[in-house]
């Protein structure tokens, strides 16, 4: 906060510090910014951001192209990028909103919870278990101790 003061910018800037809950934060946002160093795919901030239709730019590292690419967003390399994708965003209104609909709309059809219970489900069908159910539900392994030879 002192920082957002010694620039100027007191009144233009919030620093909101933890909050619990971000959907009411980001729902007043169009544009957000992820500037990680590593990957932390598929990064739950992201995500979130693009389903409440924000524009997004991000550091291209690791994975993180799996979410964001030129229809949702802006993947950036350096802080001059940085510079340069914010002012693009803030000053091209059409831009932006259409990135934040493509973000909602990318996260809708591939990162909704019904995607991932299915993904779930796939894997159980994998390993042989019952969604619900525990692989060691049947019992020891044939051969095991106290298992039937």
């Amino acid at each position: 906060e002192r920082r957002v003061d010694e620039l100027g910018l007191a009144g233009q800037v919030t620093v909101w510090g933890h909050v619990a809950d971000v959907a009411p934060y980001l729902s007043k946002s169009v544009v957000f910014v992820s500037t990680q160093r590593e990957t932390n795919y598929p990064s739950q901030s992201l995500l979130e951001a693009m389903a409440c239709e924000n524009a997004v730019i991000a550091t291209d590292v690791g994975e993180t192209r799996r979410l964001v690419d030129e229809q949702v967003g802006m993947l950036v390399e350096d802080p001059s990028g940085l510079a340069a994708a914010l002012v693009k965003l803030m000053t091209d209104e059409a831009f932006r909103t259409h990135l934040g609909r493509e973000a909602r709309e990318r996260v809708a059809e591939h990162h909704s919870v019904e995607r991932f219970v299915a993904h779930l489900e796939s894997l159980w069908g994998f390993t042989g278990a019952e969604p619900g159910g525990s692989p060691h539900a049947q019992g020891p392994a044939r051969g095991a101790k106290g298992g039937q030879a």
